[in-house]
């Protein structure tokens, strides 16, 4: 045993030859004191021996003997920044020790060498330490000097993004929120601590947020906010579980406990106290075990488990005893006094109360208000008066440079006019040789796209047809096949007419006299043809349908040949109506309620694009799917049709069955939503909607209808009539539009609404079934059953006899 005790010794003694060498092999290489040194060292260097020091001072910040001789070596070689450092490590370990005397004196020393060595940063430092050796004893009028010292020096660095500056900052803020908050000014201190809460969040500090959350938290308890107290306990518990320190966790479910302590909670109280005594009690951290102790001895008094308080107490007491912390003593003494009164002990209560008043006298000494408001106007006068010196500063030099602008201005002036002059002259020259060259270029451009949107049309309509003509060469229906080569004749003309506008001038002139004509609006080609035709074209029909139960399908084209070939396509399956002009449109599409609209793009009067616009802000007729053909393909036009609220988009050349495929799609596209728009409608008055056709202007139509069937559901005369004059429309527009919408028609319609309304009244009430008729709109009781039978599948007896679930 004696032995392995000398072994020990030996060890520990070589630990410590081997820390004093590195200590020495540290100071032989490091720079000194920079006042001592011939040229500034290399910064990489500096800040690589200055890491080096700074790790050593880690490893034995526990060992005062390697400290005390690593601090005469550095001040043997005047290195002053192993000197500042190790002063500032002495003062930690004595902080830590609780000898909060001796963690002053050494952090004094500590921030006179950084003055002496004149780094700022470490002057802060040593400010921020100072003040907290001084916040720990209560000494609070100290404590607010050397934060608001800091505060100032802080305010003079240059502002950047440094962490290292930045924590600092944050713990100067922190700290002086926290001597506002103990001296029951929660909303000074609010100021201080959210503003030190914002810069650990930009430092990305999960501890420093952590601390600020629960200070912030006591300022809120303070302030008699409960609820909010709470949600910042609970931020900062979060945060202190994620970092796992045991410390910051105790503290908060101390400070929660209190919370719900002033709340009248004692039991919730109880738990989050005694977990965090447990959870300290064989700690090194005394001050937070301290708090929870005395909570717990509090908590055990509102309880009346006045034997348990006492022993915790008594406990607070010798700790706060051994520490010289008059505030804990006075609480403790307070609560002592309070435990021996409610037992009737007043003898006991008198002497404790005594003491704490006695505790409360040193404490409150150490707070003094004044003083702490006396210092904080002094850095608020001296940030004044730093602030009008930098703005003298500023305006003096803001003259002085406007001087030397003005001189330097003036000579630019001349110099540039000079140029100017010659510039003007070149530009001049230059202009008039490229004036002409835009004017040129959009001729061409435009001639080009007239050209190309004038070719278009006849290609599709010569390609369409004569793929119907190989395709009817087995039929013998000369007059169609007549007919459509007419057609083919007639545009072959206009293909050749066009060719020949595009020849060289000489023979141009001898077809055209003009082919650009220009107007205020830019260039536009104009064609003419020579060819005459004996009569006219058969496709002339405004409407044409050969049978009413087809879908109705309005072609919007100002070209009458491409007008009968899309007539052709379709005649046999769809009802046509067709209109030469945009104008006139929107109105017939509105009074015929076609299925689906084609339109071309380029029409005089009004486009495509603002014929699809004016469809699609209508509530009348929006809902009807709009095809736009155009001879041009490009990104641009193909976007801007979609956004004028277009379903579809084909250029020229427009094939049969790609056109036939697009209306086909459409058509079943809005088939298949007629039910879910119908089921929408009918059940509005059960509150039941469905995130497929919701903000759907079809079913907020027929929502209206459907409030407007409910409100008149007893009218059996003419509540057609009656919904019509309501929403301004006819009788035959709104039949038109409820079919578009919904397959039915409005009596149909109506029909359904009432028996839906009928299933509703029978499952939720055991009213007569005729009562229930009557109600809503049927007269004829027969007629009501045979409806309600077809509809749902049994008579109304035997629904209203069904179990139902009252929604």
């Amino acid at each position: 045993m004696l032995m392995q005790q000398k072994k020990q010794i030996m060890d520990l003694n070589s630990q410590k030859w081997f820390i004093f060498v590195s200590c020495l092999i540290l100071l032989a290489c490091s720079p000194g004191n920079k006042n001592n040194m011939g040229s500034t060292p290399d910064n990489s260097f500096v800040d690589k021996n200055h890491n080096s020091i700074d790790s050593l001072l880690n490893r034995i910040s526990n060992d005062t003997i390697a400290l005390f001789n690593y601090l005469s070596l550095a001040q043997s070689t005047r290195d002053c920044y192993a000197e500042m450092k190790t002063y500032r490590q002495l003062g930690l370990y004595y902080l830590n020790s609780y000898t909060y005397l001796k963690a002053i004196q050494y952090h004094i020393y500590y921030l006179n060498t950084a003055e002496e060595y004149s780094d700022p940063i470490r002057e802060i430092e040593a400010l921020n330490t100072l003040a907290y050796d001084y916040k720990a004893i209560c000494m609070l009028g100290e404590s607010s000097e050397y934060y608001f010292k800091a505060l100032s020096l802080l305010n003079k660095l240059p502002k950047n993004n440094n962490k290292e500056i930045l924590s600092e900052k944050a713990k100067t803020l922190n700290g002086l929120g926290n001597i506002y908050l103990r001296i029951n000014q929660p909303d000074d201190a609010l100021l201080f601590l959210q503003k030190s809460l914002q810069i650990e969040r930009q430092n990305n500090s999960i501890l420093g947020q952590a601390k600020n959350l629960a200070d912030i938290g006591s300022s809120f308890e303070s302030r008699m906010e409960y609820d909010s107290a709470y949600q910042y306990f609970d931020r900062a518990l979060k945060l202190y579980i994620e970092t796992n320190s045991v410390s910051g966790m105790s503290s908060c479910f101390e400070r929660i406990g209190n919370l719900y302590m002033l709340q009248g909670k004692y039991e919730s109280a109880s738990v989050y106290i005694e977990s965090a005594y447990n959870s300290l009690r064989h700690t090194s951290d005394k001050l937070n075990w301290l708090n929870s102790c005395i909570s717990f001895g509090n908590i055990c008094i509102r309880k009346g488990d006045y034997l348990k308080a006492e022993t915790f107490l008594h406990k607070g007491l010798k700790i706060s005893d051994e520490l010289k912390l008059p505030n804990y003593l006075e609480k403790a003494s307070m609560l002592l006094s309070e435990l021996y009164k409610q037992q009737g002990n007043n003898a006991a209560a008198l002497e404790a109360y005594e003491k704490g008043v006695s505790y409360a006298k040193a404490f409150r000494s150490g707070r003094d208000i004044n003083r702490i408001m006396t210092h904080r106007l002094a850095y608020e006068k001296k940030s004044n008066e730093t602030e009008e010196i930098l703005l003298a500063t500023q305006l003096e030099n803001i003259g002085k440079n406007k001087t030397k602008a003005t001189h330097l201005t003036l000579s630019i002036f001349i110099a540039l006019t000079g140029f100017i002059i010659i510039l003007v002259q070149l530009f001049q020259i230059k202009k008039q040789k490229v004036e002409a060259y835009p004017c040129q270029e959009k001729i061409k451009s435009d001639f080009y796209a007239n050209i190309a949107h004038k070719l278009k049309t006849p290609v599709t309509i010569i390609t369409g047809l004569t793929q119907r003509l190989i395709n009817n060469l087995d039929t013998n229906d000369l007059h169609k096949n007549s007919i459509n080569l007419d057609i083919l004749v007639r545009q072959s003309q206009d293909l050749l007419s066009l060719i020949d506008s595009m020849l060289p001038e000489t023979n141009m002139q001898k077809r055209i006299k003009s082919d650009i004509t220009t107007c205020e609006n830019g260039y536009s080609l104009t064609t003419h043809n020579t060819v005459t035709y004996s009569k006219e074209p058969e496709n002339n029909i405004e409407k044409c349908c050969i049978s009413k139960e087809n879908p109705t399908v309005l072609i919007v084209e100002n070209d009458k040949d491409m007008t009968s070939y899309l007539f052709s396509i379709l005649q046999e399956n769809y009802c046509i109506v067709t209109v030469d002009n945009g104008r006139g449109a929107a109105q017939k599409a509105a009074e015929t309620m076609p299925n689906i609209i084609i339109s071309n793009i380029t029409m005089p009067g009004m486009n495509g694009y603002d014929l699809c616009r004016e469809i699609k802000n209508s509530d009348t007729i929006a809902h009807i799917p709009v095809i736009l053909l155009s001879a041009c393909d490009s990104k641009e036009d193909r976007i801007k049709g979609f956004r004028c609220g277009a379903d579809a988009f084909l250029s020229k050349p427009v094939f049969e069955e790609e056109l036939l495929a697009v209306i086909n799609q459409l058509l079943d596209a809005r088939k298949l939503m007629w039910s879910k728009y119908a089921l929408t409608a009918i059940n509005t008055g059960k509150g039941i909607e469905h995130n497929i056709v919701k903000k759907n202007t079809a079913v907020e139509f027929l929502k209206q209808i459907t409030n407007l069937i409910y409100k008149e559901i007893d009218n059996t005369q003419n509540i057609i009539e009656i919904i019509s004059d309501k929403i301004c429309l006819s009788s035959s527009q709104l039949n038109r539009k409820i079919k578009a919408a919904t397959g039915m028609t409005t009596s149909n319609y109506i029909l359904k609404v009432r028996l839906n309304k009928a299933a509703q009244l029978l499952s939720r009430s055991q009213k007569p079934i005729g009562e229930i008729a009557m109600n809503c709109g049927f007269n004829d009781f027969a007629y009501f059953s045979r409806s309600f039978k077809k509809e749902f599948g049994m008579t109304p007896t035997s629904f209203q006899r069904l179990p139902h679930s009252i929604n």
